[in-house]
């Protein structure tokens, strides 16, 4: 049961990172379609984007995505949740390049391989040196 919860955990993590990077992407392109002359007052800027459906769709997938990150902490560690950064990035890559119609160089394509390999070796070498807390443990350092 506790491989059922851990898997459990992985997909929350997984959604979270999704819906934290789509909601920002969804934001972005909001704020983009807004003209420069109503960027460069703050104050029109926020009444535009607080009617603007696409920017709210975008704030309330941001808010969302954190009760997944909290059910995803609930039974895995962070370090088993981290390496799930990179599949957000790799999300949203794929939609900037399919909605936003970016295009990325061999530079930008290996810095990225270079970036999910770099978290996903740091935390399975934190994981090798992993000592589990109990509630106990925790109060003894409050």
């Amino acid at each position: 049961m506790t491989n059922f919860y851990f898997i459990l955990s992985l997909i929350a993590g997984t959604l979270y990172y999704v819906l934290y990077n789509y909601g920002f992407a969804l934001e972005k392109q909001a704020i983009d379609e807004i003209d420069e002359v109503q960027k460069a007052n703050i104050f029109s800027l926020l009444i535009l984007l607080i009617r603007n459906m696409k920017w709210l769709a975008g704030l309330l997938l941001t808010m969302i995505s954190i009760v997944f990150y909290f059910i995803a902490l609930i039974w895995a560690p962070l370090i088993a949740i981290a390496p799930l950064t990179g599949i957000g990035l790799i999300f949203l890559i794929l939609y900037a390049h399919g909605k936003a119609k970016e295009r990325f160089s061999l530079a930008e394509i290996l810095a990225i391989i270079g970036i999910v390999v770099s978290i996903s070796v740091s935390s399975y070498i934190s994981s090798l040196y992993l000592t589990k807390l109990t509630l106990d443990d925790w109060k003894a350092y409050i």
